[in-house]
């Protein structure tokens, strides 16, 4: 697949997202109306959005590495350490000193790391699911928010939870 297709691929989905977002904000009121399918497909297509592998992102690969770095016991945000990016062609590899993040981020690096056996693909996975549990999280505080100065409408509270990713 090439960096065009991918990248088309984000496109798409996204804007599925959107427009979908779009037709709730204006349909609230109908929401219970939809069909089963077509609430199991946009569900379905959340989770395809949320763990799609950005093969051409530095992120992911940036984050295995400091949580690899972490547990070599290398103090990065003094120490010269390595981020390397598996995904490229040829493998990148891009000697750092100096860490972007405080040190609650890159213990939790290091957790994923250990939790996912140093294999980055299932640190992806991990990273993703710790993401997509945060945005449930989120979703659900919105949720009780909107209902606090919504007077209990319980349609602008659902808008608000599937719209807030956006």
């Amino acid at each position: 697949v090439s960096k065009f297709g991918i990248g088309l691929l984000y496109v798409v989905v996204f804007s599925v997202f959107l427009l979908a977002a779009r037709w709730l904000w204006k349909n609230y009121n109908e929401i219970n109306s939809v069909p089963v399918w077509v609430k199991r497909s946009f569900f379905a297509l959340g989770i395809v959005a949320v763990f799609v592998v950005p093969f051409s992102a530095n992120d992911l690969p940036y984050y295995f590495s400091a949580g690899e770095t972490v547990n070599k016991g290398i103090n990065m945000y003094v120490a010269d350490w390595v981020h390397h990016v598996d995904f490229a062609s040829p493998v990148a590899i891009h000697p750092l000193i100096g860490f972007s993040y405080g040190p609650i981020i890159a213990t939790s690096f290091a957790l994923l790391y250990r939790l996912s056996g140093g294999q980055v693909l299932i640190f992806m996975f991990l990273w993703k699911l710790l993401m997509l549990l945060t945005m449930v999280l989120c979703g659900v505080l919105t949720m009780k928010l909107v209902k606090l100065f919504s007077n209990n409408q319980e349609g602008s509270a659902w808008v608000f939870w599937l719209a807030q990713p956006l």
